[in-house]
């Protein structure tokens, strides 16, 4: 990649959203900067970490509510604005052999790609800006 990914957003899945944007709000000074209902059977909300490049996102799955564990929605997104620097991490996921896996949240599988790290753990690859 030429340059970095200019927006970084980490989600995870919560069994309790009330409870844990709240937490963070005040922990952090986090700011709520979007907030959804049953998209797609998710509700959710995003967290401004002081800059629109950081964000926090939460997200309670209706149909599979759950306590606290880790799960294949607890994600890394990396927003890749540029095109070239797009077709860079695609040639760089190839090289690497590196599958892409198919998205919990379906969102996610129609702008853009998800891969594993070694430990498990999702990250989206977002092809454009969030807004």
């Amino acid at each position: 990649m030429r340059k970095p990914p200019q927006q970084i957003r980490l989600a995870w899945a919560t069994a309790d959203l009330r409870g844990v944007v709240a937490f963070y709000r005040e922990l952090l000074d986090a700011a709520v900067i979007a907030e959804f209902n049953d998209h797609s059977g998710f509700d959710g909300a995003i967290l401004s970490l002081g800059s629109d490049a950081y964000h926090l996102e939460f997200t309670y799955d209706r149909a599979n509510a759950q306590r606290f564990r880790r799960s294949h929605d607890d994600l890394l997104v990396l927003y890749v604005e540029d095109e070239g620097d797009w077709r860079d991490l695609e040639q760089r996921i190839a090289a690497m052999g590196l599958p892409t896996v198919a998205s919990a949240n379906p969102w996610w599988d129609a702008h853009g790609v998800t891969i594993e790290d070694p430990d498990g753990r999702r990250i989206v690859l977002n092809r454009g800006a969030w807004r």
